[in-house]
């Protein structure tokens, strides 16, 4: 409490409504940082290399299935072990 005020109204570092408001806007914090690194990762500028390599080879194993090279068993066998 502040003894040079009169009215200190209960936000003073004891109050319930300084922690409160403090949790609260840690807890925000928190959400927004979390958000931006979900978007930056959503877009595909924060991936890891194994990720990017994998994406691309199940690409190319589509393609091949859509041009008829492979057959549905050994696209599925194949995609099967790539998403191990």
């Amino acid at each position: 409490m502040c003894p040079f005020c009169p009215h200190n109204f209960g936000f003073g570092f004891g109050s319930t409504t300084f922690w409160i408001g403090t949790i609260l806007s840690i807890l925000f914090w928190i959400a927004l940082i979390y958000f931006v690194y979900w978007l930056i990762r959503r877009a595909g500028w924060l991936q890891r290399p194994e990720e990017k390599s994998k994406d691309r080879a199940i690409q190319i194993l589509n393609e091949r299935f859509a041009k008829g090279e492979i057959d549905r068993k050994e696209y599925e066998e194949r995609k099967k072990e790539l998403l191990k």
